[in-house]
């Protein structure tokens, strides 16, 4: 692998919720990603990740 980015960002939005957002960036020049007839392309690969949490108490004990 040449490259692997990750940023994560987690923020705590109330006493409740939390949201966590991370983006990953892979750059790997040895994987051909496609063949077309100028030949092989080389292209970065991304995911993008989305979570939303929540917290509820029940009775004394946080959950």
């Amino acid at each position: 692998m040449d490259r692997n980015c990750q940023n994560t960002i987690n923020m705590k939005v109330n006493k409740y919720d939390t949201v966590s957002l991370i983006n990953q960036l892979i750059w790997d020049w040895d994987v051909d990603v496609s063949s077309t007839m100028e030949g092989v392309q080389k292209k970065i690969q991304i995911k993008n990740f989305l979570g939303v949490g929540f917290t509820a108490k029940f009775g004394n004990k946080l959950f």
